[in-house]
């Protein structure tokens, strides 16, 4: 009786603690990354600062009042016929994007930023720095350790250095209304004329709508948006992870419930 008490004190400890560090900042010299096949399941992060908060927030209002102020046009001019409603009047765009696959189990971060700035330079020309470069400048060690940390320091830099004009900006998932602040900043991105795409952080335990079945039982996992279709609320997504397809969309809801721990660089 002692000892099944005793093991059950032990669990209790563990639970606890796995529940505590998930929320906890990572030190990525020491954490021991675990594995699903050949996806990297550790990630890091760093909380933002209230300048990059502030820097977050304002530019959020700038993709509402840009959604908000299209979907208000576009209902108007089709109000006699009632063609559209409110809710799908974003409308739908695609961008390119790259389709690379990751080499190693750590360097999902490195190449969905590779296939982000894919996308600008098939746009605008130039070529996207390869899966080493971006791992370097998002201080992942390729094959070792844990993958890029949710970090504005590391993931603003790189993009707007490789997809200048964009002002690409890291922000935080939130738990109520996050659908629609997700897909205000994908419209407002993704509607720019120079092909900037998105990068989404999805980090979860067992959940019941991933974005692929792929990652039911749990993922910390970046992938690259580089479409919407706001009439049948999908995203299309480019995935560097060798078990998916390299492209597929998912719901709107399922990339908002993939990400809202994390969140988004756009």
């Amino acid at each position: 009786m002692k000892k099944k008490i005793f093991g059950t004190l032990i669990a209790m400890v563990c639970a606890l603690s796995l529940s505590a560090n998930a929320f906890a900042a990572s030190d990525l010299s020491t954490k021991v990354p675990t594995t699903s096949g050949s996806l990297q399941l550790e990630q890091g992060y760093r909380l933002s600062t209230p300048e990059e908060k502030a820097a977050s927030d304002a530019k959020s209002k700038l993709a509402d009042e840009y959604v908000a102020s299209k979907k208000a046009k576009t209902v108007s001019e089709n109000s006699s016929s009632n063609l559209i409603s409110p809710l799908s009047a974003g409308g739908s765009k695609t961008n390119l994007v790259g389709h690379f696959k990751q080499t190693y189990n750590n360097t999902c971060g490195p190449v969905s930023a590779k296939n982000c700035i894919s996308g600008y330079t098939q746009y605008n020309g130039g070529n996207s720095p390869s899966e080493t470069t971006l791992a370097t400048a998002l201080n992942v060690n390729p094959g070792v350790g844990a993958g890029a940390s949710f970090d504005a320091t590391l993931w603003q830099p790189t993009l707007n250095s490789y997809a200048p004009g964009n002002n690409y900006t890291l922000t935080w998932g939130t738990s109520s209304g996050w659908s629609t602040s997700l897909a205000n900043k994908v419209i407002y991105t993704i509607d720019k004329a120079a092909n900037y795409d998105v990068i989404f952080d999805l980090y979860h335990g067992a959940i019941s709508n991933p974005v692929r079945p792929e990652y039911a039982s749990g993922a910390a996992h970046y992938i690259c948006c580089y479409g919407y279709n706001d009439v049948s609320k999908i995203y299309s997504i480019s995935d560097s992870y060798s078990a998916v397809p390299q492209t597929y969309t998912c719901s709107y809801q399922s990339a908002a419930d993939s990400t809202k721990q994390r969140g988004c660089i756009w």
